[in-house]
């Protein structure tokens, strides 16, 4: 009964951490970092809680293969396209928090957050309402992390 009782609580709180960044991406282009931080600690929970140590670890796993692979990104688009902020430091920690809290799923979940993400830009560029130097809000593809 307890266990259920959280399982929900800390559901509801992923979730409506992630409504409130989904709003904020849109409305001024920033993801606070209370709300990632509440993503990861009750996902970091939940998993420990629901899969044990190993889907923490293997969620945290993925988060530091994630930043990495944000990093390099990063600095691909630096030299490519000489702009300044290719991944924001925002959708890294949520990324990061994602991971923490889908555990082993997380890279079921960017795969299709990515794809989300890449679909969004080449309807963008098609439409000429994105070139290949804009940025665009990155929570609401995430949001679509299963």
């Amino acid at each position: 009964m307890i266990m259920t009782v959280l399982v929900v609580v800390g559901g509801g709180v992923i979730v409506f951490c992630l409504g409130h960044v989904i709003y904020t991406d849109l409305k001024r282009r920033i993801i606070p970092c209370r709300d990632c931080y509440g993503i990861a600690v009750c996902g970091s929970v939940l998993q420990f809680m629901l899969g044990g140590t190993s889907a923490l670890l293997a969620g945290f796993g993925f988060g530091v293969l994630a930043l990495c692979f944000c990093l390099g990104i990063q600095i691909l688009g630096r030299r490519m396209y000489h702009c300044s902020d290719v991944v924001g430091g925002g959708d890294v920690r949520l990324i990061v928090a994602l991971s923490l809290a889908t555990g082993s799923w997380a890279p079921w979940g960017a795969f299709g957050a990515a794809l989300v993400a890449m679909v969004w830009a080449v309807i963008g560029v098609a439409t000429s309402r994105l070139s290949m130097k804009d940025t665009f809000p990155m929570a609401p593809c995430l949001a679509c992390w299963p």
